[in-house]
């Protein structure tokens, strides 16, 4: 709050006015927060510095003049459009305007950018851009998880038909370690959301399978918690829909490529996936190209027959 351009004064005020209360030495606040690049209001500052002359009498850098000067067009920008804090929904124009004050942010102060950020999701709560713009530059650039956990978390109740912010959140999970029943809750929770918004949400599974995948293989987990991750991830699923699908061709392929379990990944095929949906050549072209990476290229050469007696797209 203290690093907000417009309100931040506000604070440094009351703080000021606080150590005064309390009889605490306050001289020095007042001198950090003058010389802050934030917008003050004239009559609060002169009667803060009328106690300090020494204060008063020092210049202000041209440096914080330039970004005061700078900040004060970007803000000016975004009140000529006019936002509002309880309408969640931005413009083009408005998201546009939004991200150059947080760019500008970026280049100067990470905290500051944040603060922007924020501000930004008051006025536009409801736009997924937005929310992923913000995670990834605390998770990516800041590589503040912990920060960036709690955002996704908001942002997955605000907007949870954006398949991008479970699947970020998944990763942030991940990132700090956090128990496997939080993140296959995280991972129901986005599924259950999606398929109530009738949004194809694939990529969660894939990310979800990938950590599970990289649990086993780390140490991290039990080779049996793999196969109760995709059981959970195919009953999230719901067969015979494409992503069930997509998702049995995924938990194969980890089955037999990188932990050598070639009989599991043509059980899910044949028991599974084929007798579901093998009238479609797709499926049955992605289970001879998995056998053929394999080098089980006569396995492959019979699926392939098959299929031509089978499939009818």
């Amino acid at each position: 709050m203290g690093l907000h351009f417009t309100k931040g004064f506000m604070l440094w005020a009351r703080y000021v006015a606080f150590l005064k209360e309390c009889g605490e030495e306050y001289e020095g606040v007042v001198a950090r927060c003058v010389g802050l690049p934030i917008a003050w209001d004239e009559e609060v500052k002169e009667k803060m510095l009328s106690e300090f002359p020494r204060v008063a009498k020092a210049k202000c850098e041209r440096k914080t003049e330039v970004l005061i000067e700078r900040r004060m067009g970007l803000e000016e920008k975004i009140e000529a459009l006019g936002l509002e804090e309880d309408k969640g929904v931005l413009t083009q124009e408005a998201l546009a305007a939004w991200m150059e004050y947080v760019a500008f942010e970026k280049d100067e102060n990470p905290s500051c950018a944040i603060v922007v950020y924020e501000r930004a999701i008051l006025t536009g709560f409801l736009c997924p851009e937005l929310w992923l713009s913000y995670a990834e530059y605390v998770y990516r650039h800041l590589k503040n998880y912990e920060l960036a956990e709690r955002i996704l978390d908001r942002g997955t109740r605000n907007v949870p038909w954006s398949t991008q912010v479970w699947v970020l959140l998944l990763h942030t999970n991940e990132r700090l370690a956090d128990d496997a029943h939080k993140v296959t809750q995280n991972f129901q929770r986005g599924c259950q959301l999606l398929k109530q918004g009738q949004i194809h949400f694939s990529l969660l599974v894939e990310a979800y399978l990938g950590w599970a995948r990289r649990q086993c293989k780390t140490g991290g987990g039990q080779r049996s918690n793999f196969s109760e991750s995709v059981d959970i991830a195919v009953a999230e699923a719901e067969a015979p829909s494409l992503v069930w699908a997509e998702t049995l061709v995924r938990a194969a392929r980890i089955h037999a490529e990188v932990f050598g379990e070639i009989e599991e990944a043509q059980k899910l095929f044949e028991e599974h996936l084929l007798r579901r949906r093998g009238i479609e050549s797709f499926w049955w072209i992605q289970y001879a190209k998995m056998l053929e990476n394999l080098e089980q290229v006569d396995e492959a050469r019979s699926a392939l027959k098959r299929a031509l007696f089978v499939a009818n797209d």
